[in-house]
């Protein structure tokens, strides 16, 4: 997460693998995009420059990382972002209501590539009040005890029920609500979630 007084610019990844392997390559990652992020390009540019870095530093390793990149910036009323075969994100509006999934930005996954190309998408209509969530695979594909999987229209109905409170509101709703479902069985796979909501320029988002 990168911070100035007009924008915040988010970064959710999921590594490959699990253990010392996949901290190192997360670690490697981030210390590549907050590098490459103070340079010119837009967001598809530089997830193009990390991938290629990424790629050579990996070698034929086999791993990889999802990613999704975004830019938001509450005064312009523009939300910028690239995907390297991260879950979409959710965007939730309340006034028409409407849930849209940010497919666009769309390439494959980090490390797998060398000369994949990545191309930003942009949404030039924030309006207060809209939720952004980015999150890992792992809410959504959370398996209740029927096999059912979690799925995309119960996170949305979750936002849905929960949009007028604050974003670490909206956070908690959603990761109990998983929890409940999964029940006592173990966790499958990280459950990772950040949770933006839209407020006048000079208050915090």
């Amino acid at each position: 997460c990168c911070q100035s007084s007009s924008h915040i610019t988010l970064a959710v990844g999921d590594v490959s693998g699990h253990g010392i392997p996949a901290a190192l390559l997360m670690a490697s990652v981030r210390s590549l995009l907050r590098s490459r992020l103070t340079q010119r390009g837009d967001l598809g540019a530089v997830m193009t420059d990390v991938n290629r870095l990424m790629v050579r530093d990996t070698g034929d390793t086999g791993q990889f990382m999802t990613l999704v990149l975004m830019d938001i910036h509450p005064v312009n009323r523009t939300l910028r972002w690239v995907r390297a075969g991260h879950e979409p994100a959710l965007l939730y509006s309340a006034t028409p209501e409407r849930v849209e999934w940010l497919h666009g930005g769309g390439g494959v996954a980090l490390g797998v590539c060398e000369d994949a190309i990545y191309t930003e998408s942009v949404n030039r209509f924030l309006e207060c009040g809209q939720v952004v969530l980015i999150g890992t695979d792992g809410i959504v594909e959370t398996v209740h005890s029927s096999g059912e999987i979690f799925g995309r229209e119960r996170l949305a109905r979750i936002v849905r029920e929960n949009h007028r409170r604050p974003a670490a509101g909206i956070l908690e709703a959603v990761m109990v609500a998983v929890d409940t479902y999964r029940g006592p069985a173990p966790r499958q796979d990280d459950t990772t979630l950040v949770v933006v909501k839209i407020q006048e320029p000079s208050k915090r988002s």
